[in-house]
Formats: C-alpha cells, structure tokens, sequence
C-alpha cells in the first residue's frame, strides 16, 4: 500500500519512477543513515556528561570530532540533495525535510504512549532482554509430554 502511494505520489509530480525514485530514496536512506551516527555521536557526549568520568579521548573529543563530520556530512546533503540524486526536481530536493517531519512524528507518538500507555512504553528498549518462558516439558496425565503442544 505505501508502494502504491509513493508511486502515485512520484507520477502526480511528473517523475520517473525508475530513474528518480531509485536515486532519490538512496539517498534519503543514506541521509538518515548519516543523520543517525551524528546522534549516536551526540549521546556519547550525554552519557559522558551524566557519569562524570572517562576517558577524555574516548568519550569527549572524539565524538565531538565525529559529531562535527557528521554533521557537515547532513549539510552537504541536503544542501546538494539534487546533485546528488541526479534530479533538478524541486519535489525531490524538498525530500531531506520529510527526515525531521518523520521524527517529530515518531516523538510525539512515544509522548503519547508513554502517558496513556506506560508500561508499553517501558518495554520498548527492554522487550528483547526479558528471559524467554521455559516450556512446560511435565508429563501429562497420558504420559507424553508433546501431547499440550499439539
């Protein structure tokens, strides 16, 4: 469905869909991709400043040092997002701004599930460290213990 939309979206704006789509969400994927390890970087910096102690190398110069080429990485994309898509269209040199949108999104979404739903929202980055349920392996009253699973 969203396939459809994105291709519908592409043709109402006079776009290829081969040339243009293919180029245009390659790069955007590479965006976030950069835009990502810029934050990563950031939250080395605010794990630093929450312990208070490190190593000075580690865990402040270089992620600043990382922070700033990434961060000049997501300008020059942006600002030269048609360059490098290879399109002069002013649709997919506007495309970068749906990263923020995106986000704002996904906050306001976690904002709200952390209200109405919190123990949800506790779960989110623990979920997959939970220890996974043992099997019930006691005999039933037949004697063969696969006989509940089935």
């Amino acid at each position: 469905m969203l396939t459809a939309l994105v291709l519908a979206g592409f043709a109402v704006a006079g776009l290829d869909p081969y040339a243009d789509l293919t180029t245009s969400m390659l790069g955007l994927g590479t965006l976030g991709i950069v835009t990502l390890q810029a934050l990563a970087a950031l939250s080395v910096l605010g794990l630093r400043l929450r312990a208070g102690h490190g190593h000075w190398w580690k865990e402040t110069l270089a992620p600043l040092l990382g922070f700033a080429g990434l961060a000049t990485s997501v300008w020059l994309v942006v600002g030269n997002f048609d360059m490098l898509t290879g399109s002069p269209s002013k649709v997919i040199a506007a495309l970068p701004w749906l990263l923020p949108l995106v986000a704002l999104g996904g906050l306001l979404y976690a904002a709200r599930l952390r209200s109405a739903h919190p123990l949800r929202y506790r779960q989110l980055g623990t979920r997959h460290t939970a220890a996974p349920a043992t099997p019930d392996l006691s005999p039933t009253p037949s004697g063969d213990r696969h006989a509940r699973s089935q």
